[in-house]
């Protein structure tokens, strides 16, 4: 499938940079993302910033800028 093998040239482009000795397990940790961590970053960044919004604004993505990198990472 295509899932698959976005994933085996993730292994592969992972290894490139740290060598054989990393298992698939440690890259897919490194690579993916749990669940649990993603909802408990969208919970801090509400507690600290009150919203997304006012979390990028703080790190200098004005809405010209999310504008801007929206087009280019969504087709």
């Amino acid at each position: 499938s295509d899932l698959e093998i976005a994933r085996e040239a993730t292994r592969h482009m992972a290894r490139s940079y740290v060598g054989d000795g990393i298992g698939d397990d440690a890259i897919e940790a490194l690579m993916g993302v749990s669940a649990s961590y993603l909802a408990a970053s969208f919970a801090a960044i509400e507690a600290d910033f009150g919203g997304t919004d006012a979390y990028l604004d703080a790190l200098g993505l004005n809405p010209a800028k999310r504008a801007a990198l929206r087009g280019l990472l969504i087709e």
